[in-house]
């Protein structure tokens, strides 16, 4: 460290000056510990080293009087620095550094040489910029008078009216003493909003909080822009930390999620908890009459106000299906051929039942849409206006990959990919504007669906799908698969353009079909594995208590059959604890064995399947028609309370109120799946956590440890060509061929 050294710790995250994810260290000295990347931090002490040497002589008069490690080239006593990096005196900081403490974006006149900063925001209230009128804007007052008088308020308006950076704002203003969460499902969508904040002079009062340890803002913030999973995280183990939360706001609440639905499930407990928590729901496209009596049933109807909407988009959006895309002259003949086929092949799937219409999607669908997709872009960037971009929403990354290389060596476009398993640091270019002449062309999944706003976006090009997880009951395993949207992500997509003049959205997919489609997402609680879901559930109960139970006042309760199937297996995995008595101990594989004969019961019941042994047994050695008597009848130990005791279920009763074991709270504690813990779990005890956690971190990643070569990547040819010959090369000596 050099001169002004502080007390750091070696961290990974977002940069609290550059915004960049990268290796860096923790200001300890500093409020909230935020996190510096090396660069920033050698760039500080070299321009701290370059002013102190001048300053030296004008400050050896204040130094007598109010000394300071970052005023003066003489160290501290105890060498530790209590002024933040963006804030000390003589640091050549970039203006847009967003620092933890700063009072204003606009920055402060140039400290004298020798003057003490402090990191105490000032008495003064930060110059606020007033941003263009917003739809939103025009119901201020009634937002605000809805928000006072009712616990749970729900606000609905277009995309682009507003609500995701207005209404925090309308409540930050209005009171002192309120501290507000805004929760966002996506990472991309809580930076662009903070960003927003910091560019409208909030520099102070907004703070940032994600997974992968990002925590931007200190003492001052009292707007905390979060993301879905980190507020699920957080309510779940320290729900204490929301005793002085004013004000909780759930945006974009109609993307459904496992963890979106349990905070609204935490959330409707926390009110009755803390009587001063508001609770403000908001999105373009919810479903606001099933969260309006989610809520009223359990508060009543007079805390609950009435759905609010808000205003329209500000500019208009002109909609082409893909029988336009069919009558485009300007499409060559064999691919106006090609949308006609796709045309009548989709209208096809339309014709489905509506519970069956999403999972009918091929990979001829997506191949032709692709092909349209590259070709429709390219038209439209011919004839949009100077500084205009085109956005395409596919399904996953191996689109993404295709796109690129397809669009490789243009120098007329600018490829930016938005993708969750991306830097986070490249997906940022896509609110940079393109350089003259170029035309910036976004290809993004689902992350780029809401919250996230792209002014120079003109044209949106939708493929209508994404990558959906699902349970296969038949083969008791996640299926991640290519899935239609419901209307309100299409509607939600659509929404991207249109926000500073009008937009049009080709949507390759037919207009009957889009009719077809369910108006809204399923909950996926009761279409994806709740082993994860139970565990963190777990950990908020007390002994006793019932999963089950708990999960009953769920937004749409999962089936019976999934609980039981997750409790048995979070047991055979070692999790959850029944006693450690030598007793208890023999008796594991027998009480086993009555779990899984109940859980048969229950699924022959429901479905009519005979489910895989998830114990590890024989099936052969299983009746082919299992009972529940006996043993597993109330008085053999059922427990009340359970909601499987009804249903005679002794031993998943019994699983379903016990604890955690010492592994199953190390892997409710680790951010890993619960394969993945159970591996760093069994190192810690087999004394070789080192190379458990290595091999955890491994394989915790989407994509093999070990460089791969793509074009998305390595834009240079000659670098794609090392690679490929290095590769090769070490398979060779390695792997013997």
């Amino acid at each position: 460290a050099g001169q002004g050294s502080s007390v750091r710790r070696e961290g990974f995250g977002v940069c609290a000056a550059c915004a960049r994810t990268r290796r860096g260290e923790h200001d300890e000295t500093e409020a909230g510990t935020p996190l510096y990347c090396l660069p920033c931090w050698q760039s500080y002490e070299e321009g701290l080293a370059r002013v102190t040497a001048a300053a030296d002589t004008a400050a050896e008069g204040i130094c007598n009087t109010h000394p300071h490690p970052c005023s003066h080239p003489h160290p501290h006593p105890q060498g530790i620095c209590s002024v933040p990096l963006g804030s000390r005196t003589g640091a050549a900081v970039p203006e847009a550094w967003p620092t933890a403490t700063q009072p204003a974006i606009t920055q402060p006149a140039a400290t004298q040489p020798g003057q003490a900063t402090s990191s105490q925001p000032t008495a003064a209230q930060p110059a606020i910029t007033q941003p263009n009128v917003l739809p939103v804007d025009e119901f201020e007052e009634e937002i605000l008078r809805r928000v006072a008088a009712h616990r749970v308020s729900i606000i609905c308006g277009s995309t682009g009216c507003g609500k995701s950076s207005r209404v925090p704002m309308m409540l930050l203003q209005r009171g002192s003493a309120t501290k507000i969460f805004v929760a966002q499902p996506r990472r991309i969508a809580a930076y662009s909003l903070y960003q927003r904040a910091i560019s409208l002079g909030y520099g102070s009062l907004v703070g940032l909080r994600m997974g992968q340890d990002t925590r931007i803002g200190g003492d001052t913030a009292r707007l905390f822009y979060v993301t879905t999973g980190y507020l699920a995280r957080l309510i779940s183990y320290h729900p204490e930390a929301l005793r002085s939360v004013s004000h909780l706001i759930l945006d974009e609440c109609h993307e459904r999620s496992i963890e979106a639905d349990l905070l609204c499930l935490m959330g409707r407990r926390l009110l009755h908890s803390y009587p001063s928590l508001r609770l403000i729901l908001m999105s373009a496209t919810a479903h606001t009459e099933l969260y309006r009596d989610y809520f009223a049933q359990s508060l009543g109807d007079r805390s609950v106000a009435i759905p609010l909407h808000v205003g329209g988009a500000r500019f208009p959006i002109t909609l082409h299906y893909l029988d336009d895309v069919a009558a485009m002259h300007s499409l060559p003949d064999r691919l106006r051929r090609t949308a006609t086929s796709l045309s009548q092949k989709i209208d096809h799937t339309a014709s489905y039942p509506t519970s069956e219409i999403r999972k009918h999607y091929s990979a001829s669908v997506a191949s032709a849409q692709l092909e349209l997709a590259l070709w429709v872009a390219r038209l439209a960037a011919a004839e949009a206006v100077a500084g205009a971009a085109v956005l395409i929403f596919v399904a996953g990354l191996a689109d993404i990959e295709e796109l690129a290389e397809a669009l490789q060596g243009l120098p007329s476009y600018l490829f930016v990919p938005i993708h969750s398993d991306l830097a986070f640091e490249d997906q940022v270019k896509a609110f940079e504007p393109a350089p003259e002449g170029v035309t910036k062309m976004i290809v993004a999944t689902n992350a780029a669906e809401s919250s996230v706003t792209l002014p120079d976006v003109d044209v949106v090009i939708d493929l209508g799908c994404a990558k959906t997880v699902s349970f296969d009951a038949a083969r008791s395993a996640s299926v991640l698969s290519r899935t239609w949207l419901p209307q309100a992500s299409a509607t939600q997509r659509a929404g991207r353009t249109g926000r500073v003049r009008a937009g049009t959205v080709y949507r390759l997919y037919t207009r009957s079909l889009f009719e077809a489609l369910p108006p809204y997402d399923s909950s996926p609680i009761g279409e994806q594995p709740l082993e994860a879901t139970l565990l963190q559930l777990r950990g908020m109960l007390a002994v006793d208590q019932s999963i089950s139970q708990l999960l009953q006042e769920s937004i749409e309760p999962p089936e019976l059959l999934a609980v039981g199937r997750a409790l048995l297996a979070l047991d055979v995995m070692g999790f959850l604890q029944q006693g450690h008595s030598a007793a208890a101990q023999r008796g594991l594989a027998e009480r086993r064995q009555q779990a899984h004969q109940e859980l048969n019961e229950l699924a022959i019941g429901q479905t009519g399947l005979h489910l895989p042994n998830l114990h590890g047994g024989d099936d052969d050695d299983e009746p082919s028609h299992p009972t529940l008597s006996t043993s597993s009848s109330p008085s053999a130990g059922a427990v009340p309370g359970s909601l499987f005791s009804a249903l005679g279920g002794g031993t998943l009763a019994a699983l379903d109120c016990c604890g955690l074991t010492a592994t199953g709270r190390l892997a409710a504690a680790l951010p890993l799946d619960l394969k993945l813990a159970r591996i760093v779990a069994l190192g810690l005890q087999l004394d070789c956590a080192a190379e458990a956690i290595v091999l955890a971190a491994g394989l915790s990643l989407p994509k093999p440890v070990f460089r791969t070569a793509s074009p998305l990547v390595h834009s240079s040819m000659t670098d794609y060509n090392s690679l490929v010959r290095t590769i090769s090369e070490s398979r060779r000596e390695f792997d013997c061929g």
